[in-house]
């Protein structure tokens, strides 16, 4: 679905302003309701307003306790690990940062049941130039609602798509688009972790053991979290190598310098979403930090590149792979298995 045709239907039946500060906030926070969009389905934040708005909506004008608000945004669609923060400051961080409002007219304020901890949306903003505030907190109970309806809707859509994928050129087709420039980040770490980790399985690896005797192992890759996990700049780790490697889709050098200070310039491979090959993509990162970084500390850093990946190597190594059926069928599985991890379908 369009952004714009489901925003604008919601906003007409509403009959609420365009310029009210929660409806500008809305249509920034559910772009990703367009199945083009690169933006995060965040529903942290959402899910906080939605439960203080459906308080309002219900005449709870004094808020509702702490804990019972987050078990309210936890039984709703993919919020099961919901954290606190949207509750104590994310919310109005947000609000402060994109729409310049501070104390008051902030959405979180202190509820009114004397000691307990409580939360209540602010009813200055609902009123912001002369609203009404009952139709603003339906306004916002609605959207919500609709959103997530929406992003589990276009996700059934998109496994019941990967489960419709069985010969070769089906699945080669699937991930040209993935490959492309808009599409979301998150489905390309996915597609990418599933091609390189049967990649790796046609290989082992021979080591001998402190007795003399030899083990053979596979080599496995391992997709260590979700893609916005806070886990020091590693996405994959191949075993029993214990190589790291990392995905991104952006070519400035600071942040592959970055990644590698954040493992104590431990060696990294890197997935890049890029049509460049990939001694290109190495020039290009080279040359772009020598302007600033001196020789023999860039000399350094690029040692540090273990393995380079690009869409032209995942195509290559995808299309040789994909010739073998059972191989097909389990990155089938991969495919819709590391989709609904990601995206909290086993939550």
């Amino acid at each position: 679905m369009d952004h714009s045709d489901f925003f604008e239907e919601l906003v007409s039946k509403a009959n609420v302003s365009k310029d009210h500060p929660i409806v500008k906030y809305l249509f920034k926070k559910t772009l990703a309701v367009d199945r083009g969009s690169k933006a995060r389905r965040s529903l942290g934040n959402l899910y906080a307003i939605q439960v203080l708005a459906e308080d309002y909506v219900n005449r709870l004008f004094d808020g509702s306790q702490f804990s019972i608000l987050l078990n309210r945004m936890r039984e709703k669609p993919f919020g099961s690990k919901l954290q606190n923060h949207p509750l104590d400051n994310r919310l109005n961080d947000e609000f402060k940062r994109q729409l310049k409002l501070e104390g008051d007219f902030l959405p979180v304020q202190e509820g009114g049941l004397g000691k307990l901890k409580t939360r209540k949306i602010s009813e200055k903003l609902l009123t912001f130039n002369s609203s009404d505030p009952l139709k603003m907190a339906s306004f916002i109970v609605k959207v919500v609602d609709s959103f997530s309806n929406q992003i589990i809707s276009g996700e059934k859509d998109f496994i019941d798509k990967i489960n419709s994928l069985r010969s070769k050129e089906k699945i080669m087709h699937f991930l040209e688009e993935i490959y492309k420039v808009e599409s979301n980040a998150r489905l390309f770490e996915i597609t990418s972790f599933c091609i390189l980790k049967h990649y790796y399985l046609q290989y082992s690896f021979e080591w001998n053991i402190n007795n003399g005797e030899k083990k053979i192992s596979k080599l496995n890759l391992y997709k260590t979290g979700r893609s916005n996990a806070n886990d020091g700049g590693i996405d994959f780790v191949l075993k029993p190598l214990g190589r790291f490697f990392q995905v991104t889709e952006n070519l400035d050098f600071k942040k592959f310098f970055l990644d590698f200070e954040k493992v104590n310039r431990v060696p990294i491979s890197f997935i890049v979403k890029s049509e460049y090959d990939s001694e290109t993509v190495l020039n290009l990162i080279k040359e772009d930090a020598s302007k600033l970084i001196e020789s023999k500390l860039l000399s350094e850093y690029m040692k540090l590149f273990e393995e380079m990946f690009t869409n032209i190597d995942l195509r290559k190594i995808s299309n040789s792979l994909l010739e073998i059926e059972v191989i097909r069928l389990n990155f089938i599985n991969d495919l819709q298995k590391y989709f609904k991890v990601e995206y909290g379908h086993f939550d």
